[in-house]
């Protein structure tokens, strides 16, 4: 998870630069794809979908559906801030509370559709920015004795996407395949 996110906090600045650099666009999507399968996994299902209303966002980015925004740049960067603490509490065990995830998820998932961002869940709690000021602080060490899910989460983490979307297509194309002899 920590490689993940590095990838995210190494191409994100790059592509907010210069939004027009599509390698740093494809390598920070990547990281949230990966982030997402490795969160569903091992059942950390708020990362996993955290994680995949950003990369469904960045999916219409690419495919021309949606233009960038100030919005969107804005709610990559608040939950690239807020991942870190999400999976500090997973691998502590500790009850999570999904408010600002959700909300964040939210919002990405109306600019995915097109439409206009609602910040007001986020900005009436008065933590619009707390995550990415404790960021930093509440990064995770992976150093700990690691137990069988999170070994399972690193080696997912660790799988390409080529990997991943092959065996998905595999399985897809079994069970098509099945329906039709059916």
């Amino acid at each position: 998870a920590e490689e993940v996110l590095e990838a995210s906090n190494e191409f994100f600045p790059q592509f907010k630069q210069d939004t027009t650099d599509k390698a740093a666009l494809t390598e920070f999507r990547r990281a949230f794809h990966t982030l997402k399968g490795s969160g569903r996994m091992v059942n950390a299902n708020l990362i996993g979908e955290t994680a995949w209303s950003i990369e469904n966002m960045l999916n219409r980015l690419i495919d021309g559906s949606i233009e960038i925004s100030d919005d969107l740049l804005r709610v990559v960067e608040e939950v690239t801030a807020e991942v870190p603490n999400l999976i500090a509490q997973f691998e502590k065990k500790q009850p999570v509370d999904a408010t600002r995830a959700d909300a964040l998820a939210a919002i990405a998932n109306r600019i995915a559709a097109g439409e206009a961002a609602d910040w007001s869940a986020i900005e009436d709690s008065g933590e619009a920015h707390t995550a990415i000021d404790n960021a930093e602080s509440a990064t995770p060490s992976l150093e700990s004795d690691l137990d069988d899910e999170e070994i399972e989460f690193e080696i997912e983490a660790d799988l390409t996407d080529s990997q991943v979307d092959s065996d998905w297509v595999d399985q897809s194309l079994e069970s098509s395949t099945d329906d039709i002899l059916l």
